[in-house]
């Protein structure tokens, strides 16, 4: 929601580095590495989405974003940097 708010906003970067987080995505059912695989699947086109977004307003332009999925213990996060 906050990616679809600053789409609106109307400005062409963000005015301090940002990483996006959608750790809500991943429902725990199995374990880790399977939980994670079958949210990567099933939020394809939301990942999608977030990364390509991110990649429009990226800060620095030497910056590149790089989807970042990691499994740890209680923070589970997708960073864009």
């Amino acid at each position: 929601m906050a990616m679809l708010q600053f789409i609106s906003s109307g400005l062409p970067r963000v005015a301090v580095p940002s990483t996006i987080h959608c750790d809500h995505l991943i429902e725990a059912q199995k374990g880790g590495a399977t939980d994670l695989a079958r949210a990567k699947d099933i939020n394809k086109e939301v990942y999608d989405f977030l990364q390509s977004g991110g990649a429009k307003y990226v800060h620095y332009p030497s910056c590149r974003p790089s989807f970042l999925p990691s499994l740890a213990a209680s923070d589970i996060s997708t960073a864009y940097v």
